[in-house]
C-alpha cells in the first residue's frame, strides 16, 4: 500500500495484540496491520524498494523467503534477527538507542502507542506468560529502582528475552537478558527507571504452538554492589586500582573511605555517577594484605542514604608481574640419568610462591643426545601427600635440540595451579616395523630419549622422584629420591586478577555469560557473567580460529554477578584489529560463548 502511494495502515488493532502471530493469517484487521508494518520495517532498514521486489520474486515463502532475500542482498541478518528488532521498534519507535528501533513512515505515539501486556507497580512481582513463533508480549515494571529480573522459559522453546529501559534521565536503552541452554537467566538493572519492559520472543517453533515462561522482579537493597579487587582475592597486581560501584549515583561529598595501607592517589568518578575509581600513588607492596573500609552514610544525589553500615573488604597482592623460576638443584650436573624401560621417567615437585599461579614453561637439563632427543613432558597436581596426582594437561612430545637447558613453552596449555605441582620427563619409545620374510612383519621397540642431568651434592631438596612404570597404576610406583636433585625447573607467574565484581545481591541460580556492552565497541567493553556457586572460572577472548587473544579471568570466584573489562588489546598490550571475536567462559564442565564486534 505505502509503495503505491496509499500511505501506511495505522496499527489500530495490532497495537493492543502483540501476541498475535505474524505468520498465522486470519484475514483480520490485526493481520493486515502487522504484515504492513513488518514489510515497511524491511523497506526502511534493509534496502528500500529493492528488498520488497526481491521478496515478492523469491521462490521461497514466509520466513524462509525473508531470510533468503536478506542473504542474497548481502545482509548477515535472517528473519529471526529482523523480527526481534521489529518488535522492539514497535514499542520504542525511537532512534536514540539505535536507528533500527525507529520508523519514518509510522508515528507510534499517543493513540498508537503499543499496549503493555501486563503492568506492575509494586515489588516483588512475579507472573506467567506465553508466546508463539513470531509473537511477543510487553511486560512492564514501572517506577523502579535497582531492579533484579529473573526469567524462566519453557525448555522446549528457543527463547530470547530483551528489555527496554526507560531511565529517569537520559534516552531509552535496549539490552538482553542472557539465557542458558534451559532458557533460564537473570539480570540486575541499577539506578532509577520510569519503567523496564520485558520483551520475550521464541525461535524455531511450529506454527500454532505456544510456549510458556515465568518471570519475577524485585528491587535490590541499596549500597555497594561491586568492588575490585574482589574480596579475598590473592595474587593481585602491584598496580591494582580500586573500584567501588554503588546501586545509584553517589554524592561525592558524603563518601568517606579508610584506605589503610593502600597508597590512594587520584580519585575518578564514572560518567553515570555510580563508580569510584582510585589510582595508586605508587606500586603496592608484594605479598601484602590491604583492607579498605567505606564508612556508612554515603548518600545519593537526592540526599537519601545509600550505605547504612560500613562496608569493608580485603585482598592480597602477589609477587608482581615478573615471572619466577623455581629451582631446587645447584646447577652442577655431574650425573647423567638414563632410563631403559618403556614408561619410566623422573620428576620434581614444585611449590609456587603464590597461588593461583600459571605455569609458563618447564626446563630440562639435557646432558647427552647420542641415543635420542625425543621424550614426553607431563605435568601433575600434587595429591596432597607429595606425590603426583591428577594430570593437568595431556602428555607433550618434545625433541631436544642439543645439550644444555631445553626450554618448553607451556603458556598455550593454560595450566593454573593452586598449590604444589609436579613436572616430569618420560622416556620415548620408537616402534619400528621390520619385514622378516614374505608376508611376515615384526615390530621392534627402541628407546629414543636423551640423558638428563642430575646432581648429588648436599643439600638435597627431597623433591625429586622416579617413576618405574607408566603412571598411574593402582599401586604406588613413584619413589622419592633422597640422594639426587634432577635438573628440572619450572617458571610460574601470578595469575592477574580480573576487573570483576562481587555482587551484594543474592547469588544467581544459573551459570550465565551475558552479551558484552557496548557491542560493537571501540575502546572498552564490559563482559558480564554470573556463577551460582564459588568455583574456578576462566574468561578468555579468542579470535575466530580459536586462538587465545587475552585471558581476562583465571581463578576462584565467589558466587554472584561479575564483569570483566576488555580494552581491545592482547596479552602483550598490543591493540588488535577490528573484527569479530569470541568471548569464552569456562567453569567446571560448563562452557559458554558470545560473539563481540570490535570497530577501530
Amino acid at each position: 500500500e505505502f509503495i503505491n502511494g496509499y500511505g501506511v495502515r495505522p496499527p489500530e488493532n495490532f497495537k493492543d495484540h502483540p501476541e498475535d502471530s505474524l505468520v498465522e493469517w486470519g484475514e483480520k484487521p490485526v493481520d493486515y496491520e502487522q504484515v504492513g508494518m513488518f514489510v515497511d520495517y524491511l523497506y526502511e532498514h534493509f534496502g528500500g524498494t529493492e528488498i520488497v521486489r526481491s521478496l515478492v520474486a523469491d521462490p521461497k515463502h514466509g520466513v524462509r523467503g525473508v531470510t533468503s532475500t536478506l542473504h542474497r542482498m548481502g545482509y548477515d541478518e535472517g528473519f529471526d534477527e529482523v523480527f526481534e528488532g521489529w518488535v522492539l521498534a514497535n514499542y520504542l519507535d525511537d532512534p536514540r538507542p539505535a536507528e533500527m528501533y525507529y520508523y519514518e513512515n509510522y508515528e507510534l505515539s499517543g493513540a498508537y502507542d503499543f499496549s503493555d501486556t501486563k503492568v506492575y507497580l509494586s515489588y516483588p512481582a512475579e507472573g506467567r506468560g506465553s508466546v508463539g513463533y513470531t509473537s511477543t508480549n510487553y511486560v512492564s515494571f514501572s517506577d523502579v529502582r535497582d531492579l533484579h529480573v529473573e526469567f524462566d522459559g519453557e525448555d522446549r522453546g528457543d527463547f530470547r528475552a530483551f528489555v527496554i529501559l526507560f531511565p529517569e534521565e537520559g534516552p531509552p536503552q535496549v539490552d538482553e537478558v542472557p539465557l542458558d541452554e534451559r532458557n533460564d537467566g537473570c539480570w540486575s538493572f541499577y539506578g532509577r527507571y520510569d519503567k523496564i519492559v520485558l520483551v520475550p520472543v521464541v525461535r524455531d517453533l511450529p506454527t500454532g504452538i505456544r510456549v510458556s515462561y515465568l518471570y519475577s522482579a524485585r528491587e535490590m537493597e541499596r549500597g555497594v554492589v561491586s568492588v575490585y579487587p574482589y574480596p579475598g582475592a590473592t595474587g593481585v597486581p602491584l598496580d591494582a586500582k580500586l573500584r567501588v560501584t554503588f546501586s545509584s549515583p553517589y554524592d561525592p561529598t558524603s563518601l568517606k573511605v579508610d584506605f589503610g595501607l593502600y597508597p590512594a592517589g587520584k580519585r575518578l568518578r564514572s560518567k553515570d555517577g555510580r563508580t569510584l575509581t582510585v589510582l595508586p600513588s605508587e606500586d603496592l607492596s608484594p605479598y601484602t594484605t590491604y583492607t579498605i573500609r567505606i564508612r556508612a552514610g554515603v548518600k545519593d544525589l537526592a540526599g537519601e542514604v545509600l550505605l547504612r553500615d560500613d562496608y569493608s573488604w580485603s585482598f592480597t597482592t602477589g609477587a608482581g608481574a615478573e615471572a619466577t623460576e623455581l629451582a631446587y638443584d645447584d646447577g652442577n650436573y655431574d650425573l647423567w640419568l638414563y632410563w631403559e624401560e618403556e614408561g619410566e621417567g623422573s620428576g620434581v615437585r614444585f611449590t609456587p610462591p603464590y597461588v593461583p599461579a600459571r605455569l609458563l614453561s618447564a626446563r630440562f637439563y639435557v646432558a647427552d643426545v647420542t641415543f635420542g632427543r625425543t621424550f614426553w613432558v607431563r605435568v601433575f597436581e600434587d595429591d596432597g601427600e607429595g606425590y603426583p596426582g591428577r594430570e593437568l594437561t595431556e602428555p607433550i612430545k618434545v625433541e631436544a635440540p642439543g645439550v644444555g637447558w631445553f626450554h618448553i613453552n607451556l603458556e598455550d596449555k593454560d595450566i593454573v595451579v593452586d598449590g604444589d605441582f609436579h613436572v616430569m620427563f618420560q622416556i620415548y619409545v620408537v616402534v619400528d616395523t621390520l619385514k622378516a620374510g614374505p608376508g611376515f612383519l615384526v615390530t621392534e621397540k627402541r628407546l629414543s630419549s636423551p640423558y638428563f642431568g642430575a646432581e648429588d651434592h648436599p643439600p638435597i631438596s627431597g623433591r625429586s622422584w622416579d617413576l618405574f612404570r607408566p603412571f598411574p597404576f593402582s599401586e604406588r610406583l613413584v619413589y622419592r629420591k633422597a640422594n639426587y636433585d634432577y635438573g628440572i625447573r619450572a617458571v610460574v607467574a601470578p595469575v592477574s586478577q580480573p576487573t570483576d565484581t562481587q555482587e551484594t545481591s543474592p547469588s544467581p541460580e544459573r551459570f550465565i555469560l551475558s552479551q558484552n556492552r557496548p557491542n560493537p565497541f571501540n575502546t572498552f567493553t564490559l563482559i558480564p557473567y554470573s556463577i551460582p556457586t564459588p568455583c574456578r572460572v576462566t574468561l578468555d577472548v579468542l579470535d575466530l580460529r580459536g586462538r587465545r587473544i587475552k585471558r581476562l579471568v583465571d581463578g576462584e570466584m565467589p558466587a554472584g554477578e561479575h564483569g570483566a573489562l576488555w580494552d581491545g588489546r592482547d596479552e602483550l598490550g598490543r591493540e588488535v584489529a577490528s573484527g569479530v571475536y569470541i568471548c569464552r567462559l569456562r567453569s567446571g564442565g560448563r562452557t559458554l560463548v558470545r560473539k563481540m564486534v570490535l570497530v577501530r
